[in-house]
């Protein structure tokens, strides 16, 4: 589970500008977010769904699970843009 945060991680930081070099999820709102290129959020999403696993799951992505989790929680940013990202994220792709 560690190589994919990792992972994540550098996929995420290769679409920040050059001079972001670390972007705090937990104070970027979801106007922010659905502002971000294609490749930003699909980062992001990759981030969010490492973050919200199991620390036991297993080393799988799966793409349909998280693509449904991104289209809710971009239908959830819609109608509340002001929200913090991770608190909407979170009822969404939280460990069930």
């Amino acid at each position: 589970m560690k190589v994919f945060y990792a992972a994540a991680l550098a996929v995420g930081l290769s679409v920040v500008p050059a001079k972001a070099q670390t972007v705090d999820l937990s104070s970027v709102t979801c106007k922010e977010f659905l502002t971000l290129d294609k490749d930003s959020i699909t980062a992001v999403a990759m981030w969010l769904a490492g973050y919200y696993s199991a620390s036991d799951a297993a080393a799988v992505i799966d793409f349909g699970k998280i693509a449904n989790e991104l289209k809710q929680l971009g239908a959830k940013c819609r109608e509340k843009p002001s929200s913090i990202l991770t608190s909407v994220a979170e009822p969404i792709m939280g460990e069930k």
